[in-house]
């Protein structure tokens, strides 16, 4: 509602929601270096917020990193989200100091 004499302001023109996260459980500790492990992580604040430029009501899907590298999101809820490894890149000992 806006005073007289002001001009109308508009409804939820500017404002930012900040969603606290819980992860209680991750299974299975290990999986393989080849990625495509199903990885389960319970806890609560999964699936919050909006994508930007997205229909209203709509949720964000949560974005995952295991080991530094994406987790393929393939189900969550607001307490359960499941998701893929990524394989993790191979990478050359050296043979001698500075070359491969």
């Amino acid at each position: 509602r806006s005073l007289p004499g002001e001009p109308a302001a508009e409804p939820f023109s500017s404002f930012a929601v900040e969603q606290l996260l819980r992860i209680d459980s991750l299974s299975p500790p290990n999986g393989s270096w080849y990625g495509g492990s199903r990885v389960t992580l319970r806890g609560s604040g999964f699936g919050g917020g909006v994508d930007e430029g997205a229909p209203a009501g709509s949720r964000a899907r949560s974005s995952v990193l295991v080991a530094g590298l994406p987790c393929e999101v393939e189900m969550e809820t607001h307490d359960t989200l499941t998701c893929f490894t990524s394989a993790v890149p191979a990478y050359r000992p050296l043979s001698e100091a500075g070359s491969l």
